[in-house]
């Protein structure tokens, strides 16, 4: 957030504006693994998920 402020108050051709420009990509990036994270983490945990019917291999018809 800091970043972005930064970023909207020093001129481009600046060094702050380039350090704030990495900072607020790398706040980006960090963000989503995070979020990628947490969601792949949660979903791991989760129980009691199953398909009613599971196809069976190579016999082209439902399982029973």
């Amino acid at each position: 957030m800091v970043a972005l402020t930064v970023l909207t108050s020093a001129a481009p051709d600046s060094a702050l504006y380039l350090i704030a420009s990495i900072a607020a990509g790398a706040g980006a990036v960090l963000g989503g693994i995070v979020c990628k994270f947490t969601l792949i983490t949660r979903a791991g945990y989760q129980q009691g998920f199953a398909l009613p019917k599971l196809p069976r291999r190579g016999s082209g018809t439902r399982a029973r």
